[in-house]
């Protein structure tokens, strides 16, 4: 039987083993690190694609621990993430065996590594992926204090506003809103502190209302029309267009508030879609 007459998860099974053998020492054996690593990854790939999270998370991780062993620490990070990322897939899917403490600690133990290896940008981001699966109420705002540490350290304001938004993002994608909300009030205090951005703060703040609009909650959104940077702009005036036609239950007010064309260019796509599924009383 050729490889593509086998089964996937077979294939991808006997491709872990062989990664295994590799990674072995033995009497009349040396460990052969780096391709062991390049076994793992193939491995790590199909379980993926078989929808075998967990088992793509664990090939990954020993991707990761092998490539330590062969002294290539950027490359042990970066599958320690990967190995996270593939919980953190799991997780979203209801996959068997995948559990947020697990994706917590493969993001912990990437950002470490990437910052071992001078990668601070990598490691802010794996932080704050980190967050998303802290459940401790302590841990979760140190999280994302380091990681915007981290991004302040590097002083690279654009690489920075492209990781938070990514984050936020991915997270409204999924539904997470809570998990996008906490993020938010960090970023607009990464965002003070860097001159130059207070269009970011502006577009968090709209972000945050349509968020907490998103889940009913009108007192928490209009707590954010206090901490824009510009009070005249299409930001602010899109802000509180939404947060009065909630308040007044106007259908009207709110299809208003949608058409505001500078302040929707403010936003991302994610943030665009649920501004376009807001809904008021009856329409809930």
């Amino acid at each position: 039987m050729s490889k593509k007459e086998i089964p996937g998860s077979i294939l991808a099974q006997q491709t872990f083993e062989s990664a295994q053998k590799k990674a072995k020492k033995t009497l009349f054996h040396s460990p052969e690190y780096i391709d062991a690593v390049t076994e793992f990854v193939d491995a790590a790939k199909m379980f993926t694609k078989e929808g075998l999270y967990k088992r793509a998370a664990e090939s990954y991780e020993l991707a990761a621990e092998n490539a330590k062993k062969a002294d290539t620490e950027l490359s042990a990070a970066v599958y320690y993430r990967d190995a996270a990322n593939s919980l953190a897939k799991g997780v979203q899917q209801g996959s068997a065996g995948c559990e947020d403490q697990k994706a917590l600690e493969l993001y912990q133990l990437s950002s470490n590594v990437f910052q071992r290896a001078g990668k601070f940008l990598d490691s802010a981001r794996s932080l704050l992926a980190a967050s998303c699966y802290c459940k401790n109420k302590l841990d979760k705002p140190k999280l994302l204090s380091q990681a915007m540490e981290l991004f302040q350290q590097e002083n690279k304001p654009n690489q920075a506003a492209a990781a938070v938004s990514d984050l936020i993002d991915e997270l409204i994608d999924g539904k997470n809103f809570q998990e996008a909300a906490n993020i938010i009030p960090r970023a607009i205090q990464m965002y003070s502190k860097m001159k130059g951005y207070g269009h970011k703060v502006d577009a968090m703040c709209l972000t945050f209302i349509i968020i907490s609009l998103t889940v009913e909650d009108t007192v928490g959104a209009e707590t954010y029309l206090d901490k824009y940077d510009n009070f005249n702009g299409d930001e602010y005036q899109m802000g509180e267009q939404l947060v009065n036609a909630f308040k007044n239950k106007s259908r009207d007010e709110l299809e208003i508030a949608r058409k505001n064309l500078g302040g929707k260019l403010a936003l991302g796509n994610s943030q665009l879609y649920l501004l376009r599924d807001l809904k008021i009383g009856e329409d809930v």
